[in-house]
């Protein structure tokens, strides 16, 4: 339902363009730094992502296919989605950020998408805070995954 907190258990992935993917594969900090326009514009702001099991598929593979099926986007070859654990999110941030939560946060039609959540309680861009929380959550991703190609499961 939206608004309600994501199971601590769960995974989202992040939609991550190519520039802020470095040579080594790592996700860049940027790529978790709320935009200026999502701050001023966001009620609460909030770092878009998708809930995996919000698809109501149980493979890997078909969960990143589920999320890519419900997006306008145009993706590239170098575009990845950058897949996070709920908890270990929680546990790496809830200290230093006493408002964050990933909640559920469905795109009604003509946008629909069910797996839409947003990382909530994040810091003003603005700030050298807001880098510091995107290495952070950098830090914190398992794997990506391309977006634009089928992956083994």
């Amino acid at each position: 339902m939206t608004g309600d907190e994501l199971p601590r258990s769960d995974n989202v992935v992040r939609h991550v363009k190519g520039t802020q993917i470095g040579g080594d594969g790592t996700v860049d900090f940027s790529a978790f730094v709320l935009s200026e326009q999502d701050w001023l514009v966001g009620s609460p702001p909030g770092l878009s992502v998708n809930w995996l099991e919000q698809t109501g598929c149980s493979e890997k593979s078909e969960q990143i296919a589920k999320v890519r099926s419900y997006s306008k986007r145009d993706f590239t070859s170098t575009h990845r989605y950058a897949e996070l654990n709920v908890g270990q999110v929680l546990d790496a941030l809830s200290a230093r950020l006493d408002q964050l939560k990933i909640v559920h946060s469905p795109k009604p039609e003509p946008e629909f998408d069910p797996t839409h959540s947003s990382i909530e309680g994040l810091p003003d861009p603005r700030t050298d805070f807001a880098e510091k929380v995107g290495f952070w959550l950098a830090e914190c991703v398992l794997e990506c995954y391309p977006t634009e190609t089928k992956i083994a499961s």
